[in-house]
């Protein structure tokens, strides 16, 4: 259930398609039929095929042919209409790349055949945009309903962005507030307070999923395994962890060192498991919204002891739940703040655990020296939050929060939007 405080660690610009890997697609077949597969797939993607003569029934199974074509629907709202396939390469007489021309882009896919032909697996690893520009995107982003921001930038104060909307606008930003619990926990460790190898047990999870959930109380793990694992997978009993182990005042004192301009809508910092409970309590929020710090302090003690955890298919099930009230808040210069506070460490280590996940497709990757990665959603809340690093050496980031009080958010218009600001030249 971790959707509801952080993305998915694994990012891909379209919907990934399952794979057969059985043996029998690794059986070699006529190369040409490749080529032949290929258009058929675009075929079934343009609605003029049915997916039956395409895939195997074994693709189907975990890929029904009504999410086929809600990849296309996804896919031509950013980039327009498929008009055919531009290219086939064989890597194999069985498997290879192919890519799909839309109007305004070329997506990469992984096709491997059966051995009978037909297509047993397919992946879109990513989408390059084409005939793209900046106010192309803006004119996307202000169709979006509800709130928007965007901030594309050299990290260095005083540069000029690439692309801002709506910069300055504090937005909720979920697990995106972990960026601040690690500053916390680097600056602690270069302050000579913790180190890294240091050993702490497990204790007050959070609740179920992760990874240190499923481990026994009192299990001794590192502080940067525990660390790696809250950004890497957003781990939330890790969260709490280290929240507790970072304490209110070092929490507090990032917002402010790091620039935050609204600081006191996030002080105090719950963890969460206490973020849950109070959102099961339209009573409590409503109370909780209304206190100053020291009250919501005690109400946040006193949901320590409440037990048993509410369920989370009650508390976010329904849609946004008082996301302009009880959340994590940010803008995008706000998050930008918290990235120059930890590129300014003289340990990496925090740079090297926001880049376990880059959450880039590969062509992105490749035209960075470094990129780190955290973001956050739950119902009506997204929020994506890069940190890249060029040859040269200097910083800059794209971080995109999207809230709507009224409806869900939908995470592949965020990222195919995305790959489009990475696409667009940086001077």
């Amino acid at each position: 259930m971790l959707r509801y405080l952080a993305i998915p660690a694994m990012f891909l610009v379209a919907p990934a398609i399952a794979q057969d890997t059985s043996a029998e697609t690794a059986e070699a077949i006529d190369a040409s039929a490749l080529e032949k597969a290929a258009s058929d797939v675009v075929a079934v993607l343009m609605n003029d095929m049915p997916a039956t003569e395409v895939f195997t029934a074994s693709f189907l199974e975990q890929v029904p042919a009504d999410r086929l074509v809600g990849l296309t629907t996804q896919l031509e709202s950013q980039f327009g209409p498929i008009t055919g396939v531009e290219s086939v390469t064989a890597e194999t007489p069985s498997a290879g790349t192919m890519l799909i021309r839309f109007e305004k882009a070329l997506a990469t896919a992984n096709i491997a055949l059966s051995p009978g032909g037909k297509v047993a697996g397919l992946l879109i690893k990513g989408v390059e945009p084409i005939d793209d520009s900046l106010a192309k995107i803006v004119a996307d982003v202000e169709a979006l309903p509800g709130n928007v921001g965007i901030y594309y930038a050299p990290l260095a104060t005083g540069t000029e962005p690439v692309l801002a909307i709506d910069e300055n606008a504090s937005l909720a930003i979920g697990s995106a507030f972990k960026l601040y619990v690690l500053s916390a926990i680097a600056h602690k460790v270069e302050a000579g307070e913790l180190s890294w190898d240091q050993v702490i047990p497990v204790e007050g999870k959070s609740f179920t999923g992760g990874t240190v959930f499923e481990f026994p109380d009192g299990a001794p793990m590192t502080i940067q395994t525990v660390a790696t694992l809250m950004i890497s997978i957003s781990d939330n009993s890790a969260t709490d962890m280290l929240v507790r182990l970072a304490g209110q005042d070092a929490l507090e004192a990032e917002l402010r060192l790091s620039g935050h301009s609204a600081p006191a809508a996030n002080i105090p910092f719950p963890t969460t498991a206490q973020f849950v409970k109070l959102k099961a309590d339209p009573g409590l929020v409503e109370l909780y919204a209304g206190a100053d710090d020291e009250s919501q302090q005690l109400i946040l003690d006193k949901l320590d002891e409440r037990e048993p955890m509410p369920d989370l298919a009650a508390v976010f099930g329904d849609g946004p739940n008082a996301i302009d009230k009880i959340e994590w808040f940010a803008s995008g210069r706000d998050i930008a703040g918290i990235f120059r506070r930890i590129t300014e460490l003289t340990d990496t280590t925090a740079l090297d655990i926001m880049a376990v996940s880059p959450s880039v497709q590969d062509s992105t990757l490749e035209k960075w020296d470094y990129i780190g990665f955290k973001g956050g959603s739950e119902p009506g809340v997204l929020n994506v939050s890069w940190l890249m690093r060029d040859e040269a050496g200097e910083w800059h980031t794209l971080i995109m929060s999207w809230n709507n009080t009224e409806a869900e958010v939908t995470q592949s218009k965020l990222e195919l939007l995305s790959s489009r600001i990475f696409a667009l030249p940086r001077e």
